[in-house]
């Protein structure tokens, strides 16, 4: 074998193991804190998806306000006693009752307000905590925090 022919396969050989090192850094996502959208994109892959038994299909934040379309997954009742905003806790008096795969528009006022310059993107830790049927009181944690770009009108 030649000195240069084997300098050059191992060039070719450590360029192919870079090329796929770096197509699964992407694929397994490890460039999402490069962008808003990536982790925009997580948070409603997880809330819409795989959330149980509160999931939340479609949320948007103007001014101070978390306007969120809640749904129970399950075939089972629940009352929300109260939702927390990384830490932030809101309750709801007696609670709502949400029922079996239903959705509700709940809207969570005086949070951080948006800003066009300074802060125009959210991100909460969201808790749940709700009641069963057969009156066990239960918590959602979510795995992901909600996040999004905040809109103005």
């Amino acid at each position: 074998m030649l000195k240069g022919q084997a300098a050059m396969e191992y060039l070719v050989l450590l360029a192919i193991i870079l090329i796929v090192a770096l197509i699964g850094v992407v694929v397994l996502g490890g460039f999402a804190e490069g962008g808003g959208d990536a982790m925009e994109t997580s948070s409603k892959v997880y809330w819409a998806g795989s959330a149980i038994p509160f999931g939340i299909e479609h949320w948007t934040q103007i001014n101070d306000t978390l306007y969120i379309t809640l749904v129970n997954k399950r075939p089972e009742r629940y009352i929300l006693r109260s939702i927390s905003l990384s830490g932030d806790v809101k309750a709801l008096g007696v609670g709502w009752t949400v029922g079996p795969n239903a959705r509700k528009n709940i809207s969570i006022s005086n949070l951080t307000a948006c800003d066009k310059d300074a802060y125009d993107y959210f991100s909460y830790d969201m808790i749940f905590n709700y009641t069963t049927t057969n009156g066990v009181e239960r918590l959602q944690i979510g795995a992901k925090p909600l996040e999004g770009s905040c809109s103005f009108p």
